[in-house]
């Protein structure tokens, strides 16, 4: 379908890979690094900036998932650092806010792939889980707490290159768990 664009564009804004969450509001179109939220109404074909935002520039790459009918967004990388927070969008303040840090420190990104984080949220035990320089990191929404599981096992640690590499050519168009502090295979 054809959609008619109810904001104004500025000069090629959008030229990233964005996620696309279904809400009760409707469809939210997000893009890591950028800070927009897009509402898209696909019975009117209009695409509508519902965000307040101004360019942020500190996400990239990051994960993003919806809990409970909200957009939240952990970790990526911008201004020379790679972030250790977990932000969600505010439906009624129209812009991004802070959950939560981390439990492990702000590092530079390595764009050698060397660090990187793989990230779930796991629905069902209301769980973000972060995999963080060989290290396993879980939180729980539940009680809005921070768990340190220890070391990943040797053998899944020499595998998470490998899948961070194919599983993102493989689903580039896709919603994303994994996540690295490169731009490789985008």
């Amino acid at each position: 379908p054809q959609y008619t664009l109810a904001y104004e564009m500025y000069q090629s804004e959008l030229n990233i890979n964005g996620h696309l969450f279904s809400t009760q509001g409707g469809l939210k179109a997000v893009f890591p690094g950028t800070g927009k939220v897009f509402q898209l109404d696909t019975i009117a074909g209009v695409v509508t900036r519902v965000d307040q935002t101004y360019h942020h520039g500190y996400n990239f790459d990051s994960y993003q998932f919806v809990r409970k009918d909200t957009v939240y967004s952990f970790g990526g990388y911008g201004f020379w650092m790679q972030n250790n927070l977990l932000t969600f969008f505010s439906d009624v303040r129209k812009e991004w806010s802070l959950y939560t840090r981390a439990p492990f420190p702000i590092t530079t990104p390595d764009f050698g792939l060397k660090r990187f984080q793989i990230a779930n949220y796991d629905k069902g035990s209301e769980v973000l889980y972060i995999i963080w320089i060989g290290n396993v990191y879980g939180f729980h929404f539940e009680n809005r707490t921070w768990k340190d599981y220890g070391p990943v096992n040797g053998e899944f640690n020499g595998e998470v290159r490998y899948m961070s590499s194919n599983l993102r050519r493989k689903y580039a168009s896709c919603v994303s768990f994994i996540n690295g502090s490169s731009s490789a295979g985008r």
